[in-house]
């Protein structure tokens, strides 16, 4: 079950007017637009904000195309909308939309900026507010800015309730409220602000920039370089559906319920999840434990892993030798590249090339090879099939060979699985990150029954009993 996956289907269908009800008592979307441009007259008459340069109206004209008028000139802009929305909804660019759109560069050049604000790591007069800070809730490693500093950001000081947008890196686009803090806030640089003339057209336009659809049009205006970035101007000019005032009030209030059903969901397929583990574990046990009834019916051979494999080695990392990761060439087996015991071919991005292949002769995969994961996420397990090779891994996993003419490939992939809760588990140090060892995979107490047959019969049975427990999270 990925929520995620649920929450975004559920902000699709929320951006679209397809999420609650329409009701026809409903003040249009028109009319919330009208009231914000007559604000907005308002605070440019009063000399708080300065007047557009153009005003902006989009309709939908006879020909269920999209125009925009500005001042005498009427474009086509059915290339800029994506989407369809209800009749009472309406299209705006962002910019006529917020009451105000800032960034920490609005209060002065790059000169002045590095002259009149001065950054500090202990408590001063404000704290510069960073997307990174909403991580730790404001808790720890917090920037802050002098008097000084905070009265040159006027324009885009915070006082809770502001959305802001990261604008720059990996993180471009994730969005923000800004909390009511007990002291003075200033935007630090990467973001956008986005300030509105009602609290309540906040919630919608935060959901709109969780959706799939937010995250696109933001996407399609970051520049595509090194380090990928949007600039307000460009963010201004995104052209965003809006509801009448009262939907987007119900649209918050089902999301917020919905969301808290989904939670309630994942904690109780959580808790399903733990309990199948549990009982696999315990199919497990029951099979290869020393007290197994299998045990004791076969006639067996028991020793150390190693005495049983030609090899137990592990992987090499091409750039330690001078060669590069390439977007093609012989797949490069990582960690998450594995599940379910299999290699995900989907998911691989890291390709080397013939040479280094051929160079890293002791990590080339052969089919039948198990890998075990010894670093980082410890004890993932893969078996290596014919559709999978050529191919390479590096030094996570450990790579156990030559095995076949003595174990089933299958016997051995689910007798380390068990191995991994048992007493003879593999060994694992470190610190920070948990790592196994070779020595304790080669060390690795192991019994199976001397007959391939009878090894199949045990994995048939294991099979069976774990397609049933399968079934109960499907």
């Amino acid at each position: 079950m990925d929520v995620e996956v649920l929450k975004q289907k559920i902000l699709d269908l929320a951006i679209r007017g397809k999420l609650v009800p329409q009701d026809p008592n409903d003040e249009p979307a028109s009319a919330l637009l009208e009231k914000i441009k007559a604000e907005k007259a308002k605070l440019v008459k009063e000399g708080k904000i300065k007047a557009s340069k153009e005003e902006s109206y989009i309709y939908k004209g006879s020909d269920n195309c999209y125009y925009e008028k500005k001042g005498n000139v009427i474009k086509n802009i059915n290339d800029e909308i994506s989407i369809d929305i209800p009749d009472n909804w309406a299209f705006v660019r962002i910019g006529d939309y917020a009451k105000t759109i800032t960034d920490f560069v609005a209060s002065g050049s790059f000169a002045s900026l590095r002259q009149n604000v001065k950054y500090y790591k202990e408590p001063n007069y404000a704290v510069m507010v960073r997307t990174c800070d909403f991580k730790t809730d404001f808790r720890e490693s917090l920037v802050y800015t002098d008097k000084h500093g905070y009265e040159f950001l006027s324009n885009s000081n915070l006082f809770g309730g502001e959305i802001l947008l990261s604008n720059i890196g990996a993180s471009i686009g994730k969005i923000f409220i800004v909390p009511k803090l007990d002291y003075r806030m200033t935007l630090a640089p990467n973001s956008i602000m986005v300030k509105f003339f009602d609290d309540e057209l906040r919630e919608y336009f935060y959901y709109l920039f969780l959706s799939s659809y937010g995250q696109k049009i933001l996407n399609d205006i970051s520049a595509s370089s090194a380090q990928a970035k949007f600039n307000k101007t460009d963010f201004k000019q995104l052209i965003i559906p809006i509801p009448p005032l009262n939907e987007q009030l119900r649209i918050g209030k089902a999301i917020k319920e919905i969301e808290n059903q989904l939670i309630s969901i994942q904690k109780e397929y959580d808790d399903i999840n733990n309990l199948v583990d549990i009982a696999k574990a315990k199919v497990l046990e029951s099979i290869f434990s020393e007290n197994s009834s299998y045990k004791s019916y076969y006639e067996i051979n028991q020793g150390k892993l190693s005495n049983y494999c030609t090899s137990i080695t592990k992987g090499t990392t091409p750039t330690s030798y001078g060669f590069k990761y390439l977007n093609q060439g012989i797949p490069f087996i990582k960690v998450e590249n594995v599940s379910n015991y299999r290699v995900n071919r989907n998911t691989i991005n890291c390709y080397i090339s013939s040479e280094a292949n051929e160079f890293q002769k002791r990590s080339q995969l052969k089919e039948n090879d198990v890998l075990f994961s010894i670093a980082g996420t410890i004890g993932k397990i893969c078996l290596i099939s014919k559709n999978d090779i050529p191919a390479n891994t590096n030094q996570a996993f450990a790579i156990i060979s030559g095995y076949s003419n003595n174990i089933l490939p299958e016997y051995l992939m689910y007798y380390l699985e068990w191995s991994k809760h048992s007493d003879s588990k593999v060994d694992t140090h470190g610190l920070g990150m948990e790592n196994a060892t070779l020595a304790g995979l080669k060390n690795l107490n192991i019994w199976f029954p001397k007959s391939i047959n009878e090894q199949r019969i045990i994995v048939n049975s294991l099979i069976n009993l774990l397609k049933i427990l399968d079934s109960i999270i499907s």
